[in-house]
C-alpha cells in the first residue's frame, strides 16, 4: 500500500566470537578468517565435537566495564551490549546512564534462553537443595530476561517480547518489528537476538542430537558445501539492530 512507511536501519551493535562490535564481524568476514576454535573454556573428553565460536569472556567482561554494567549470563550480558552499541549509533542514548524514558519497542529474538543461568540454578540446587537456590532465580532464568533488562536499562517503554522461532528466531524479530512501524504501530524499534549454548549441559544435548561435526580442525570442520561435511558447528554471541521510519529516523 502507498500509505505505509519506509523503514530504515539508524544502529548496529554486535557481540560475536569475532570481537565485539559489527564492524569487527565485517572485517572478519572480509578477510575470510574463521572464527572458529577448540573449546577451552569447557571439558569437550565425553563429547562428539570439540570446536565451536565462542565469545572472548575477559573482551567481554571489559567491555561490560566499560559502560558500568555487571556481567550476568552470557546471553544476557551479550544482548545488553549488542543493543548498547546499536542505540549509541542510532544516537538515542548518551555515553552512560541515567537515560531518559523512550517509546522504543525492544523485540529480541532468542532459541535457547538464558541456559548458562538455568545450568547454574540446577547445579545449586543439586549442590545444596532448596537452600541453594538464589531469590532472583526466576528473573535470570526467564527467556523473557534477555529483552526485558534491556528495557530496563535503557528506560524503553514500548512494546516487549521474546521471539522463539528456534533458528529463526533472531529474523523473526527483526521481521515483526519491521511490520510494526511499516504499519505504523510504533516509529522506532530496537531488535535482533542473541544465544548461548556452551554450558556443560546445554552443550551435551546438542552433542547427543548426532547433527554436530566430530572434525577436530577448526579451520575446516564447518564446510556445509564439502562433501566430506560432518555436521554442523555452533556459535554464540548476540546482534542487534535499531529500525526506525524515515520520517523519524
Amino acid at each position: 500500500m502507498s500509505d505505509k512507511r519506509r523503514v530504515v536501519v539508524t544502529g548496529l551493535g554486535a557481540v560475536s566470537a569475532y570481537g565485539i562490535g559489527a564492524n569487527v564481524i565485517w572485517d572478519g568476514m572480509e578477510a575470510g578468517k574463521t572464527a572458529i576454535k577448540p573449546l577451552s573454556q569447557i571439558d569437550t573428553s565425553g563429547l562428539k565435537t570439540s570446536v565451536g565460536a565462542t565469545v572472548d569472556r575477559e573482551a567481554l567482561q571489559h567491555e561490560l566495564q566499560a559502560i558500568r554494567l555487571r556481567y550476568t549470563d552470557i546471553t544476557v550480558s551479550s544482548a545488553i551490549l549488542a543493543a548498547d552499541q546499536a542505540l549509541k549509533q542510532a544516537r538515542l542514548i548518551e555515553a552512560l546512564p541515567p537515560y531518559e524514558p523512550q517509546e522504543v519497542a525492544t523485540l529480541i529474538g532468542t532459541g535457547i534462553g538464558c541456559a548458562e543461568s538455568y545450568y547454574n540454578g540446577a547445579l545449586s540446587f543439586i549442590e545444596r537443595g532448596v537452600k541453594g537456590m538464589r531469590p532472583t532465580s526466576v528473573p535470570r532464568c526467564m527467556a523473557n530476561a534477555v529483552c526485558s533488562q534491556i528495557a530496563i536499562r535503557y528506560r524503553l517503554t514500548g512494546p516487549n517480547y521474546v521471539m522463539t522461532s528456534a533458528c529463526t528466531s533472531s529474523t523473526t524479530a527483526i521481521g515483526v518489528g519491521f511490520r510494526m512501524i511499516k504499519d505504523g504501530y510504533i516509529d522506532t524499534v530496537l531488535c535482533g537476538g542473541a544465544d548461548s549454548i556452551f554450558d556443560p549441559l546445554t552443550l551435551a544435548a546438542w552433542d547427543r542430537l548426532g547433527i554436530m561435526s566430530k572434525c577436530p580442525d577448526a579451520s575446516s570442520s564447518c564446510r556445509p558445501y564439502d562433501r566430506d561435511r560432518d555436521g554442523c558447528v555452533i556459535g554464540e554471541g548476540a546482534a542487534a539492530l535499531v529500525l526506525e521510519s524515515l520520517d523519524s529516523a
